[in-house]
């Protein structure tokens, strides 16, 4: 009886595990786990999203990218995505506009929008700018000796302009002294 009731417990197991997909992060950092903002933003994915990330197909980057992204298509399978080395598929690299590695493409409801490389933060803000369209524009003055946005002194505002950046913001110079924007 006891054998009987230790079969039929390890069946049912075995069959609601095969149900449900749970992953357990026991990493000391986190590493393997995406942040609770991601999660919130994937969940907001309706439709097929699909992410093209050029990189050397054998190389470690690679491996990190499909290991993240398969975070994110475990979170939502409306997320798809592949790997393409730009050397042994130049035609898609081609049809796709991209020169260098590391880039990365998104698609969504046929939206276009590329990341800087196959990083959490840079997946996620391209993926936001696809749900909200066109991310807010912060404009910084320029023309009276004002510190310059690239300016990577202590006094310069180069931090800035990338956590704005970080942050899905556009950043741009206005000079009022010309009444136009220089970019």
């Amino acid at each position: 009886v006891i054998a009987v009731i230790v079969v039929v417990v390890v069946l049912g197991v075995n069959w609601w595990t095969s149900d449900h997909d749970a992953q357990v992060d026991l990493s000391s950092n986190g590493r393997f786990s995406l942040s609770s903002d991601t999660r919130r933003l994937v969940g907001q994915v309706k439709e097929a999203l699909h992410v093209t990330v050029f990189l050397n197909a054998t190389g470690e980057d690679a491996t990190e990218a499909r290991f993240l992204l398969d975070r994110y298509h475990e979170l939502n399978h409306k997320i798809t995505y592949q790997v393409a080395d730009p050397d042994t598929d130049p035609g898609l690299a081609r049809r796709y506009g991209v020169t260098d590695y590391s880039t990365v493409v998104l698609q969504y409801k046929g939206h276009r929008v590329d990341a800087p490389d196959a990083e959490e933060l840079d997946l996620s803000t391209a993926i936001l700018e696809l749900l909200e369209g066109a991310p807010p524009q912060v404009c910084v003055l320029t023309g009276h000796g004002e510190d310059a946005l690239s300016d990577t002194s202590d006094t310069g505002f180069s931090e800035v302009s990338q956590l704005l950046t970080d942050n899905d913001y556009t950043v741009a110079p206005l000079d009022l002294t010309t009444g136009v924007n220089p970019t």
